[in-house]
């Protein structure tokens, strides 16, 4: 999944497009892995808990973007407020002042910018994901969740450093390191953009490249002679703990998502937007279990984490190997992005010299490459280790904490604590022991 360009305003048939192409990414291919490792007894009750926990938490989600735009309009009518995001319409087109307004938090009136507006040509910023945790938690959780926002995309760029290279090395016999190191060279220029709108062509080109994979690998896991057969299936396999992260990575752009895409919404379709949210998930999640339970049924016990590598040698095979890198390295710089802007607002936030965010991305991305080459062997370990340790907090307990935070009551309150709780629990024991078996494993 990318992290979502500027959205241009939905349509009822545009709405569930968005939704699938932002949720659909390369984690699809990890997850046949993932049920033949885990055992189908476990992995579908684990992916039906991980829907139903993100169905809850956009729900809460969302009940506290409703009530943050209702305090935004009260203050545009009353003038008085400590957290509105107002802005004149005059202003509200300028793409510049659209981009520096992102997540921004504060209050601007008539009179205090210095413009002679009547109330009626103010209009609101709908709220973003990172104004909500703003105006919803204090300095230090605020920047906490900036934190694990950065980790979580920078662990998930690192996985697209070993999966291209494993992807790559299978199809033209290339070495993993020289592979990475030439993603490094390609990617350095593009992780310094500092606009992600320039990104969204390249996007689009990803979401084709994506879609014609997938594509192909279902054809051929159909048409296969040597079919494994249900012979592969287990019920419960010894690395089960590692599809607790995994599951959770598989959706983890929906959180993130799901603000966007509301603001994107017009006033006539935004009564079925959640209706819309929760078909999509489940359908989706429908295609997940199928994919990967015809790939294991036709791959067998040998089906890679780098699913692609199954694939026979053939120009056809090279054809979807080739596609799917350059549609990971296109997301690439997508799923950068967000963790290049943190570390920006934070040095210039620092008053450490206005670190350039040219030096950022690069020093980042650099790195990336080195611990990509460190742990190209250990793919599995470290989707867990993401999803894991900064997926579910993210995805789980985040949302459901900041809805009780802004006085939810009665039994959803209850629930919600629960969900924090149930994800915490997993939370701490899905890494303890990612990080134990990995270590035991080296």
């Amino acid at each position: 999944m990318s992290p979502p360009t500027k959205i241009p305003p939905l349509t009822s048939k545009t709405l569930p497009i968005s939704l699938i192409k932002g949720v659909i990414g390369p984690a699809i291919l990890y997850v046949p892995h993932g049920f033949s490792t885990a055992g189908y007894l476990f992995t579908l009750p684990m992916l039906f808990l991980t829907v139903c926990l993100f169905l809850w938490s956009s729900r809460a989600l969302l009940s506290s973007w409703e009530d943050e735009y209702d305090l935004q309009s009260k203050s545009l009518n009353g003038r008085t407020s400590e957290r509105s995001l107002l802005v004149s319409s005059a202003d509200s087109d300028d793409d510049k002042l659209d981009a520096d307004l992102e997540g921004s938090v504060g209050t601007r009136f008539p009179s205090e910018a210095g413009d002679d507006l009547e109330p009626e040509e103010w209009t609101i910023v709908k709220p973003t994901f990172t104004s909500l945790v703003k105006t919803t938690f204090n300095n230090s959780t605020s920047t906490l969740i900036d934190l694990m926002i950065f980790c979580q995309q920078s662990g998930i760029t690192l996985t697209y450093y070993i999966f291209i290279s494993k992807n790559l090395s299978v199809c033209f016999g290339v070495d993993d390191n020289i592979v990475i190191f030439v993603l490094m060279l390609v990617q350095l220029p593009l992780s310094c953009i500092e606009s992600i709108a320039l990104l969204s062509k390249t996007n689009l080109i990803a979401n084709g490249l994506i879609g014609y994979g997938l594509v192909g690998i279902v054809i051929y896991a159909f048409v296969k002679e040597d079919k494994e057969g249900l012979e592969a299936f287990g019920g419960i396999r010894d690395k089960w703990y590692l599809f607790i992260g995994m599951s959770v990575l598989l959706f983890e752009g929906l959180i993130t998502l799901v603000i966007p895409l509301r603001n994107a919404t017009p006033k006539e379709i935004e009564h079925t937007f959640y209706g819309v949210l929760q078909t999509v998930v489940v359908a989706l999640a429908i295609f997940y279990v199928f994919f990967s339970m015809l790939c294991w049924y036709s791959f067998g016990n040998s089906v890679g984490i780098v699913l692609t590598a199954n694939l026979p040698v053939n120009a056809w095979s090279r054809s979807v190997q080739v596609c799917y890198s350059i549609a990971v390295g296109f997301t690439f710089p997508l799923q950068n992005f967000p963790a290049m802007e943190i570390v920006k607002n934070i040095a210039d936030d620092s008053r450490t010299g206005g670190v350039k965010r040219t030096v950022v991305g690069c020093v980042v991305v650099g790195f990336m490459a080195l611990v990509g080459e460190a742990i190209k062997d250990d793919l599995d370990h470290l989707v867990s280790l993401v999803g894991a340790l900064f997926g579910i907090p993210l995805a789980f307990i985040v949302p459901s904490l900041m809805r009780n935070q802004r006085g939810e009551e009665g039994w959803k309150r209850k629930v919600n604590w629960a969900v924090v709780c149930c994800g915490f629990v997993v939370m701490v024991a899905a890494t303890v022991a990612t990080v134990v078996s990995w270590s035991v494993k080296e």
